[in-house]
């Protein structure tokens, strides 16, 4: 498995507009429900699968 510097995965991030999130989840508790907050908050497109 390749491990990416947090330079490499700032600049993906930097250059990316939309982002899929797998299991995504709307209730509070759960991890993804942070990382949705986060990702839209950063002006994202963010396209949700399989959302639980």
């Amino acid at each position: 498995m390749r491990i990416y510097s947090d330079n490499a995965l700032r600049a993906i991030f930097d250059t990316t507009e939309t982002i899929a999130l797998v299991g995504a989840s709307d209730k509070p508790r759960r991890a993804s429900n942070s990382v949705v907050a986060y990702l839209l908050a950063a002006s994202r497109r963010l396209v949700t699968l399989g959302a639980a």
